[in-house]
């Protein structure tokens, strides 16, 4: 018999003891790993609650968070109660499953892993093989909120993939795939062929679909799978514009950090939408985004243009080329595959600095390799690191063999110092940087975490000392 969940700590240990393959290497499982019968059972032991509000189902290699945030803020700018369902979450897991911009309480979230808790229970009694992961029963208390605080819509971002995701068992209002390239292809695919057949299973019969993939052959895969479905793919470049500009303010202090947008579509023309998400390529995030919530409208929602600029306006996604200090430029960013790590080094080569250090990371079922010789070239000096929370990360001894051949002759001299926590790495950075210089922190989101962690406890001062360090 199953022990009662009753407070917060029994929740969070019910949660956390089950297989979460967002802690394991993708080599230790393979795609017969994710199986869509251990959600639907569960769901079916809860009532159903996925089919209780109207959804927006976001797939995508990159983009896919930062779109989904950006809905839920226009929606909820609107006047609709709306949930958003993200993962990974950086320090509490309730970040997962927040409604209108606020995490379940910790008694919501004991009643709602209670819930889950007996509803495992029956489905299990009889067929243990469907324990369900983490992933899944996240996935499925996040639906259960929604349905209990009477959410008018769902935000739902795919966790990996799309066609065996555990969010691919809604029935979605508007499919949306922000983007395709090369990520998890141990479970995906070594083709963008195959990652797009994967995140296009989110396709619905029907069931409109945005995109901004640009990669031809992915293209193709997604149209195919559209027509199949009997639905149409509205994309960007083609039924939807976007234009960006760099903020006035921003040409004489950080360039390309902020920005306004103009969007354009057959219905829509709205200029001057501000923008507060670092670089350029948010801005095709944004246009998904407001074209999901235009879609609503022909349903009879009304989202009129105020709501569009206040949601893009006060959208928070931290980690997305986050600026954590300026003197010197303090940047984390999640960036872990070559195209997030492409569009990064576009937006820090605008950023001016003195000296630019790179903070790096990596998990091991990763491309370091690729991914450092993508950018390495904007910088002076390189820390290899490893983060802590999660097996999954490259020892740093493992990293620094991998990258070191990519940086040649020149791996000695940028290669400067390898560090085997976050707070060892900023403890040499607090050393190595001036005030005018940029730190970079990414390669990783458990790296990126962490490293928010260590700089809110040893923030650098004005001038360019942290608690644990006096001035020169």
């Amino acid at each position: 018999m199953r022990q009662r969940i009753r407070t917060y700590q029994d929740a969070a240990e019910f949660l956390f003891n089950r297989i979460n393959y967002e802690k394991r290497n993708a080599q230790s499982y393979g795609p017969e790993a994710f199986k869509l019968e251990r959600m639907q059972t569960l769901l079916r032991q809860l009532g159903n609650p996925q089919l209780d509000t109207p959804t927006i189902h976001i797939a995508g290699t990159k983009g896919k968070g930062t779109t989904a945030a950006i809905c839920a803020s226009i929606l909820r700018a609107a006047g609709y109660r709306t949930g958003l369902f993200v993962s990974p979450h950086i320090a509490r897991f309730e970040e997962r499953l927040t409604l209108n911009g606020e995490l379940p309480t910790e008694d919501q979230v004991v009643a709602l892993a209670e819930d889950l808790n007996q509803a495992v229970g029956q489905m299990t009694r009889n067929a243990p093989e469907l324990e369900p992961t983490f992933f899944e029963l996240v996935t499925a208390m996040a639906w259960l909120h929604f349905s209990r605080s009477e959410a008018k819509f769902a935000v739902i971002e795919v966790g990996l993939g799309g066609r065996l995701d555990s969010t691919n068992v809604c029935s979605p209002k508007i499919c949306v795939i922000t983007s395709i390239s090369r990520d998890h292809t141990a479970l995906l695919g070594q083709t963008t062929t195959e990652i797009a057949a994967e995140k296009g299973g989110i396709i619905k019969p029907g069931v409109p679909v945005i995109s901004g993939v640009d990669d031809e052959d992915a293209q193709r895969v997604i149209a195919e799978i559209a027509a199949e479905q009997g639905t149409k793919v509205y994309c960007l470049g083609r039924e939807f514009n976007i234009a960006w500009e760099e903020s006035s303010d921003e040409k004489k202090r950080l360039p390309g950090l902020e920005g306004e947008i103009d969007y354009s579509s057959s219905h829509w023309q709205i200029e001057g939408i501000r923008l507060p998400l670092a670089g350029a390529h948010q801005a095709r995030n944004a246009a998904m985004a407001i074209r999901a919530v235009e879609f609503l409208t022909d349903k009879g929602l009304v989202i009129d243009e105020d709501a569009i600029r206040s949601g893009v306006k006060n959208v928070r996604w931290p980690l997305r080329c986050e600026v954590v200090s300026q003197c010197p430029l303090v940047v984390l960013d999640v960036a872990h595959n070559e195209a997030s790590i492409a569009a990064l080094g576009k937006t820090l080569a605008r950023l001016p600095a003195h000296k630019r250090i790179l903070v790096f990371g990596a998990t091991r079922d990763k491309e370091p390799a690729t991914m450092i010789r993508q950018f390495v070239a904007l910088f002076d000096q390189v820390i290899l690191t490893q983060y802590l929370s999660n097996p999954r990360a490259l020892p740093v001894e493992k990293l620094a063999a991998i990258v070191s051949p990519v940086l040649g002759k020149n791996a000695d001299r940028i290669l400067s110092q390898q560090a085997r926590s976050p707070e060892e790495a900023w403890r040499i950075c607090t050393q190595l940087a001036k005030p005018n210089d940029l730190i970079c922190v990414t390669g990783s989101f458990f790296l990126a975490a962490e490293m928010q962690k260590v700089i809110a406890a040893q923030p650098i001062r004005a001038d360019g000392s942290t608690p644990d360090r006096m001035p020169d």
